[in-house]
Formats: structure tokens, sequence, C-alpha cells
């Protein structure tokens, strides 16, 4: 049982009710946000420029997001990219050796340097300057803004459901295959 329960769309503001039957699979995560309903529509762009228009890989992407939502123990998170990253090749070890960091000997150079920028900038607020100088070497200046910038993202995201106890939704088909192409 949600602490805070998803605004009904059919009951919602007409605005608001727009805003959320675009994204029907995403009804409880939008519906409780909607109670913000300034935020609603600002929140839904950021989340769609993340998922679709970063010029981070995917699959970095994906590292990153895992990674703050098994460091946060982020269930819905985890849940919701669970499937996005199998759809982009990861293998259950790979996605076990999210959990266990970027030392798990799975992970090449960019890799470990993204998920050891992701960790230190999670545990310290921002990243040191080895962390920094590691993925600048590999990604460059809008990589790491993206990366940063994704991080708080889901950081924050992965507060809201956690304290609101948003109830898991599973991702559509339509969905994964949106946010992996």
């Amino acid at each position: 049982m949600p602490r805070i329960p998803p605004i009904d769309a059919e009951a919602a503001p007409d605005a608001v009710r727009k805003l959320l039957e675009l994204q029907p699979g995403h009804a409880r995560v939008l519906g409780t946000i909607a109670h913000a309903e300034t935020l609603l529509e600002p929140f839904m762009r950021m989340a769609g420029a993340f998922l679709q228009e970063l010029e981070l890989a995917h699959e970095l992407r994906e590292l990153v997001i895992l990674r703050v939502a098994h460091m946060l123990g982020a269930k819905y998170e985890w849940a919701q990219h669970l499937p996005i990253a199998r759809s982009l090749g990861f293998s259950e070890e790979r996605i076990e050796a999210v959990r266990r960091g970027p030392d798990s000997g799975l992970f090449d150079d960019v890799e470990s340097a993204v998920l050891r920028f992701t960790d230190d900038a999670l545990r310290n607020t921002g990243a040191s300057d080895a962390t920094f100088d590691a993925v600048e070497k590999h990604l460059g200046h809008r990589a790491l803004v993206e990366i940063t910038l994704a991080i708080g993202f889901y950081q924050m995201l992965a507060r809201l459901l956690e304290t609101a106890e948003v109830e898991i939704e599973e991702p559509t088909d339509s969905f994964v295959r949106d946010v992996t192409r």
C-alpha cells in the first residue's frame, strides 16, 4: 500500500489527465508525481531526455541507473531498468556485477570508470579528481555532465519512490524498445 496513492487520471484536472494518458504504463510513478502537478510536465520532459536524448551510450546510462538503484536500495528503479539492461545485452552475470561494483572484473576501463564515478558522486556529493579524470579521459565533458545529472535525477526519483512507497509496475515492452533504440 503506497504512502502517497497515485492520482487517478480520470479524476485529475484536464492538463494532468492528458499528461498521464501519454504514459499509461507509468501510472503509479507519474500519478504520484502528479500531486505536484506543476512539476509533472517538466519531470516527464527531463525523464524523456535522459532515456532518449543523451549522447552517452545507452549501456553506460543503464550502468549508472542500475548502480544508483542498487546503492540506494531503490526497488522501483531496479525493476524498471532491469528489463532495459537485459534488452541491451546485459547478462545475468553482468547485472550481478553491477551490484558488486566497478572492481567485479566484468567491466572494461570505461565502464569501471563510470561506475567508480557514480559511487563517488553518490557517497561524497561530488566526485574526486581521480574519478573525474578517469571519466574525462575516456568520454569528455559532455558525458561527465550527462552522467552527473543522471546520477542526481535517478537519486531524486529513488528518494521519492521509496518515501512514497510507490508500488512497482513492470515496464511495457514498447517502453523498453523506445529507450534502447
